[in-house]
């Protein structure tokens, strides 16, 4: 039986579907609950559950909230039931395992009622594990509406339990697609921008985002990967078959390379970023994406000299410095100039940015496979060790300091111990 209320009309309907949920339930529940901003109703869709869920939402006594329960019919149609029952001029997307912080909706509604343009707006969020520690890892996205924009079509960059939407928009838009259960969000982004509407962020964390074996996005994952080239490579032809702006029909080849790069179609790749070099972006940061992108193409065909030249042009542009130099590294590695190599490796090292421990322990890595080619055990015992220090979960990294230690006779299972 469905508990529902009566009551006025909510500024915000806080949407939640949760299906088999009891162990993070009320964690995400009790973030809603307790949020500054008063004015909501709580519309959960209780999706077929078949453990302790029903138990947890009933055990509330809060007028706000509104309970559906139905048999399992998956996200996607939960969601768009959930929207045709919604009261709030606003939806504020939660998942069930994750926690919104007290802010959340009091910034985001005061952002929505000034900037009227502004469809959708999605937040930063701290990624935290089963047990809700902080793992370091953010998600720092994307801020403009341009910039959104430009980046949905190189993938998803809206973190959707992290969004408000206003709903008239997504009303008319139809809601979520149904054909698309594993890429519900990613399709509505499209939708959106492709209408013309805009997508905003806050550039603030308001969302404790977690990361665990069970949750949807690890379930799905080749789905969504599969799913998400498909809707890109339409959404580009559909705005290339549109646009006459030259800088966004530059971008726009642009994404449509990377996305035959990302499906290993080397030669069309390279023909739309030539492409989109014709144009004669004016942009410095999108020639530089440009010529670094072709650059790796022909890293991975093994044609080094065309890579170095390419990534040493993209990186008199000032942008993507790391990222070029650990490339460049990489193409002298390939080739065996290993003091070259080294001297980029190591400039890496220097290079200070949110990504920097990535691009650190892949220096250290490569430093260490260098230094053991060239016999200093030593030197390449400390590279691995710096790269496992970083990520400790780097296979190769592990595998190759057990190896190297396993040959001099070195204790590989005080090494072990150090690194778990």
């Amino acid at each position: 039986m469905d508990k529902s209320i009566t009551m006025y009309s909510p500024k915000v309907t806080v949407l939640m579907s949760v299906y088999n949920g009891e162990r993070y339930l009320r964690a995400a529940m009790e973030g809603i609950l307790n949020q500054t901003f008063k004015n909501f109703e709580f519309l959960i869709i209780n999706d077929g559950s078949t453990d302790r869920t029903e138990e947890i939402l009933n055990s509330y006594n809060d007028k706000r909230i509104r309970i559906f329960n139905q048999s399992n019919q998956g996200l996607t149609k939960a969601l768009n039931r959930g929207i045709k029952l919604s009261k709030g001029e606003y939806i504020a997307r939660q998942d069930a395992d994750d926690i919104s912080l007290p802010e959340r909706l009091a910034k985001q509604v005061e952002f929505l009622d000034i900037h009227k343009n502004i469809a959708v707006l999605g937040t930063f969020a701290k990624v935290i594990d089963e047990a809700g520690c902080f793992t370091g890892e953010v998600l720092e996205l994307p801020v403009e509406p341009k910039e959104i924009e430009r980046k949905l079509y190189l993938g998803n960059y809206v973190a959707h339990p992290t969004v408000m939407y206003r709903n008239s928009v997504i009303k008319k838009l139809g809601g979520y697609d149904e054909n698309f259960e594993a890429s519900e969000d990613y399709v509505l982004w499209l939708r959106v921008i492709g209408e013309g509407y805009n997508i905003g962020c806050l550039p603030d964390f308001f969302c404790l985002y977690r990361r665990h074996n069970f949750q949807r996005s690890i379930l799905f994952l080749e789905r969504q990967k599969e799913n998400g080239l498909k809707l890109r490579k339409l959404a580009i032809g559909r705005k290339l078959g549109k646009t006459r702006d030259r800088e966004s029909k530059t971008w726009l080849l642009y994404a449509l390379g990377v996305l035959y790069h990302e499906q290993k179609r080397h030669r069309e790749a390279i023909e739309e970023l030539d492409k989109a070099l014709s144009l004669d972006p004016k942009d410095n940061s999108l020639r530089s994406d440009i010529l670094f992108h072709k650059g790796i193409i022909y890293f991975d065909q093994q044609k080094y000299d065309q890579a170095i030249k390419l990534l040493e042009e993209s990186l008199e542009s000032g942008f993507n410095e790391i990222a070029a130099h650990y490339a460049l590294g990489s193409c002298y590695q390939g080739k065996n100039e290993w003091s070259k190599a080294t001297e980029k490796f190591k400039e890496v090292l220097s290079f200070e940015n949110e990504r920097k421990d990535i691009y650190h322990a892949g220096a250290y890595f490569h430093l260490g496979k260098i230094y053991q080619t060239q016999g200093r055990p030593k030197e390449a015992k400390q590279g691995f060790e710096e790269c496992l220090k970083l990520n400790p979960k780097h296979k190769k990294a592990m595998k190759n300091l057990q190896n190297l230690l396993g040959e001099l006779g070195w204790n590989t299972d005080e090494q072990e111990r150090k690194n778990t």
